[in-house]
């Protein structure tokens, strides 16, 4: 494989009983090129990402990260997913949310507790680091969500519908963020 290439999806499918829900998926994605699923609701946007995640196995095809298999626990510190769902707890903080994240990651100590900070302040919720997630706005919570998928620095970040529920403002600071990541030389679906 090319050295610049980040991700291949190749001839990937899954189904779900007698319902087709990838069929014959094919692409490639360089580092740091950001790439758009486009499709209508249903067309298996979602399905794909979670195999990229390696959330879930495709019924035939092939799925690479940097060379190796999606589902490959080498992979998983390597990518970062924000679904569509947002996936904080409201009974945590918005650090705690963090810090929980990143725990799962094998993260911990002060210099990861900055970086959750860093996250926040990036999303505009440094304010509301220490408030409980069930008083954040559903936009606030998507914001946070997507902090979460940056906890491990990752190399090829899953954006499942980013700005769905966002004002216009912060929508645009979000993709000012992507934008930014790009320029680091992230890798962005």
């Amino acid at each position: 494989m090319k050295a610049d290439i980040c991700l291949v999806v190749k001839d990937v499918s899954k189904r779900f009983g007698d319902r087709v829900a990838v069929d014959g998926v094919s692409f490639t994605v360089h580092k740091g090129e950001i790439y758009g699923l486009l499709g209508p609701n249903g067309a298996g946007k979602t399905t794909l990402l979670n195999m990229i995640a390696g959330i879930i196995e495709p019924d035939s095809g092939e799925i690479s990260v940097d060379g190796l298999n999606a589902l490959d626990p080498r992979v998983r510190g390597r990518v970062g997913y924000c679904p569509q769902e947002t996936i904080v707890y409201d009974n945590l903080t918005g650090l705690e949310n963090m810090m929980f994240y990143a725990g799962l990651h094998g993260l911990s100590g002060n210099h990861v507790k900055r970086r959750c900070r860093e996250l926040l302040d990036r999303m505009g919720l440094s304010e509301y680091a220490d408030k409980r997630v069930k008083t954040y706005s559903g936009g606030m919570k998507k914001r946070l969500s997507f902090a979460i998928s940056l906890i491990a620095d990752p190399e090829l970040l899953l954006l499942d519908e980013p700005t769905v529920g966002m004002d216009p403002r912060i929508r645009r600071s979000v993709w000012e963020s992507i934008l930014r990541l790009k320029e680091e030389g992230r890798t962005i679906i």
